[in-house]
């Protein structure tokens, strides 16, 4: 800082003078510069916030499209019970694979795999009591590419 001696004929004191006006500026530039790295950071993370909610979003659909998917090959195998095989279905952008296969006597393990165009995946699975048509046990497995 620079100190100047000047004379003030006012009070008749002598004094040094302080460049008060250069220590201000640097103080807010430090202030400004900390205020934009906390609101780039609020922006980024805001950002971040759609994006996760539309994978959350896409996420479900095809959880939901998968489950659909047990119960309709459930119900199709208590109607025609010796007939059933696995088949490929299409909803919208969904490709849903079923996979059958016997388990035990009276069980029977239903697979449903849900593919979307968005490359997400949804596996879910069940047991199923063929003579009776409840649902034992349930299972899920999710695979994001």
């Amino acid at each position: 800082m620079e100190r100047k001696y000047i004379y003030r004929e006012k009070n008749r004191t002598c004094g040094y003078v302080t460049n008060s006006r250069g220590a201000a500026l640097f103080i807010v530039l430090v202030y400004v510069q900390i205020m934009l790295i906390i609101i780039l950071h609020v922006l980024m993370f805001l950002g971040q916030l759609r994006p996760v909610s539309r994978n959350e979003q896409e996420r479900m659909r095809l959880h939901y499209i998968a489950e659909a998917g047990v119960y309709f090959t459930a119900e199709q195998m208590l109607r025609e019970p010796d007939e059933y095989i696995g088949q490929e279905y299409r909803i919208e952008d969904v490709t849903m694979r079923v996979l059958v296969e016997p388990r035990g006597k009276d069980e029977v393990w239903i697979q449903v795999s849900a593919t979307a165009m968005s490359l997400y995946s949804t596996r879910l699975w069940a047991v199923m009591n063929r003579p009776t048509g409840k649902i034992m046990e349930w299972s899920e497995f999710r695979l994001v590419y």
